[in-house]
């Protein structure tokens, strides 16, 4: 993948303001919440392919099609379409649509995730959140690209003194369990990285 300047991703988006409540509003977007739930039940009770040989085919709800070609290009709602596709491939050894564009269609949405991320890069990580859900699920998708040091680095100014991350609920003294799973898979797949690369 290519690197984006700022100028090449403040081409691809709206202006920060704008881009940044339209990815809060996640209900309105292609997957939602509870239509990725329901695409993720759809793969998950396909059975299990043991085969290392073959991908077979795991057959979901005809809206998890529409939703994994035409969902929206942004947000949760993108990685929400990749977590689908990683949850056949890697969670089911089985493909979606065939195992050829289901690879095609991960590759073109993980680019896209890759300039998003970039675009809130440039805008000091202020959606970490996201950021570590991007690069989370293209990582683990083999993507290492997204395991970029200055931006591992940078994400742990999100890390609290007892290892939570995101905001800290100071009354209850809970963490953020969305941003600290997402964290802990993120720095996860950097460390599978480096013993698979250089041990």
């Amino acid at each position: 993948m290519q690197d984006y300047s700022k100028e090449d991703v403040l081409k691809i988006y709206s202006n920060w303001e704008s881009y940044f409540h339209k990815v809060d509003d996640i209900y309105r977007w292609q997957p939602n919440p509870g239509n990725s739930d329901t695409c993720l039940v759809s793969v998950a009770i396909n059975p299990r392919n043991f085969e290392d040989s073959f991908i077979s085919w795991c057959p979901v709800a005809n809206m998890c099609y529409k939703i994994l070609t035409e969902g929206n290009d942004f947000g949760y709602a993108l990685c929400h379409r990749i977590i689908i596709l990683a949850m056949a491939t890697i969670g089911q050894g089985c493909a979606i649509v065939s195992d050829t564009k289901d690879e095609g269609l991960k590759n073109k949405l993980c680019k896209m995730a890759y300039e998003e991320a970039t675009y809130i890069v440039y805008h000091d990580l202020a959606l970490a959140d996201l950021l570590f859900e991007i690069i989370c699920v293209c990582a683990s998708a083999g993507k290492a690209q997204f395991l970029r040091r200055t931006w591992l680095l940078r994400l742990l100014a999100f890390q609290y003194v007892d290892g939570c991350f995101g905001y800290y609920d100071v009354e209850t003294k809970l963490c953020n369990s969305h941003t600290t799973a997402l964290a802990s898979a993120a720095y996860s797949a950097a460390v599978r990285y480096i013993v698979q690369e250089f041990y």
